[in-house]
């Protein structure tokens, strides 16, 4: 007869992979989620491996980790409460830990050299069927720091606005052509494209952007070469050492964002991201409420304004420049415009091309790399008199 509780060991390595992996994974679970069965770990013991699963039925990851030698002689899960466990891993000294799971009474044990800890647990079978992956080849494989800095030059720039659902996360397309990346929050837009990355199959999807956000966590923390991408028509599969990611895309049509970009904007401006520690000195005297900031641009500087007439608030700071074109006075939303030169590389110049006051903004890095370009827009904001 099969034993109610069956034990496998964990070593002091393994104890601080399994702490890393659920503490990673771990911040996809919701604080109140709609079924309260998400706010568990799925445990699962397959073969040689542990594996541990969370998810928000939107965005789900999944994590094996090897056993060391051990085998199990059926397959069990069980749902562990998330928090108990994460704290208790957290918290345990650096030893080996025998780990005991109960099936029939839905229970773990942890038992060190002098202590143990049980954690009452959930019935597996409750949890939804979201951990399905595809077989057979991803549709792109590509080098994770790629997919990091897109990510990066992009998720900054996705809107908040729940009314726009469609805006509420990162477009992107693969094919022929390349791999692109666009976001926009109707006030700034960004396009990142990868020349070098193709694909025979051409894609198109809208992914979530605390879905990208999982993701670039999850690279940050572990030391990834490739990563691989699988798309369907509902979902994107994302797949990387041990790790799966399982991301529910967004079923909305994006705005065709290419005719609001301007072609022909005549005047041309050359600054430095140094002017960074400017613009942020600058803002804090701005008005809360407008945010603005305003730019007097001559041919060889620039005089930046910001005034809070309510608190008789003011400052000015004039940087240098180069510019090609009449002298202007254009004005811009601050915290808008900091977020998008921060995702620049630091002591880098870049090109920004101006039209009339009103009209549409581009701003780009210089020099480009032959593989890749990076194009972001920014409207201007009407000036106060």
């Amino acid at each position: 007869m099969e034993p109610k509780d069956r034990t496998y060991q964990i070593s002091a390595a393994m104890l601080a992979a399994l702490h890393k992996e659920v503490n990673a994974i771990g911040s996809v679970i919701l604080s109140n989620p709609l079924l309260p069965i998400l706010e568990n770990f799925l445990l699962k013991i397959e073969k040689d491996k542990i594996v541990i699963a969370a998810s928000d039925q939107q965005t789900s990851v999944i994590s094996r980790l090897p056993l060391e030698g051990q085998a199990a002689s059926e397959p069990l899960q069980i749902a562990v409460p998330a928090r108990m466990f994460k704290d208790t891993l957290k918290n345990l000294p650096q030893q080996p830990v025998s780990l005991s799971v109960d099936k029939e009474r839905y229970n773990i044990a942890l038992e060190t050299s002098n202590g143990r800890y049980k954690i009452a647990c959930e019935n597996a079978d409750d949890f939804p069927n979201v951990f399905t992956f595809p077989q057979g080849e991803a549709d792109v494989v590509l080098p994770a720091e790629v997919f990091q800095q897109a990510i990066k030059q992009t998720l900054f720039a996705v809107s908040k606005d729940e009314l726009r659902p469609e805006l509420a996360g990162v477009l992107i397309t693969l094919g022929n052509d390349g791999l692109n990346f666009v976001a926009t929050d109707g006030h700034r837009l960004v396009c990142y494209k990868r020349k070098d990355i193709k694909s025979d199959k051409q894609i198109e999807c809208i992914v979530p952007a605390k879905a990208l956000q999982l993701l670039n966590q999850l690279l940050a923390s572990q030391a990834t070469q490739d990563i691989k991408l699988t798309f369907q028509e509902k979902q994107l599969f994302v797949s990387w050492n041990h790790v799966q990611l399982i991301i529910s895309l967004i079923n909305e049509s994006y705005p065709d964002y290419e005719n609001v970009i301007p072609r022909h904007n005549p005047h041309r401006l050359t600054l430095n991201t140094s002017c960074l520690s400017t613009l942020r000195r600058i803002a804090i005297y701005a008005n809360r409420a407008t945010q603005q900031l305003r730019f007097h641009i001559k041919k060889d500087n620039i005089k930046v304004v910001a005034e809070d007439l309510d608190f008789s608030n003011e400052a000015h700071e004039t940087v240098t420049c180069q510019y090609e074109g009449p002298e202007m006075e254009i004005g811009f939303n601050a915290k808008l415009l900091i977020e998008m030169l921060s995702v620049l590389p630091a002591q880098e110049d870049i090109q920004i091309a101006l039209d009339m006051p009103n009209k549409a903004v581009l701003v780009t890095p210089s020099p480009r790399t032959p593989e890749e370009e990076l194009c972001m827009l920014i409207m201007p904001i009407l000036l106060n008199s």
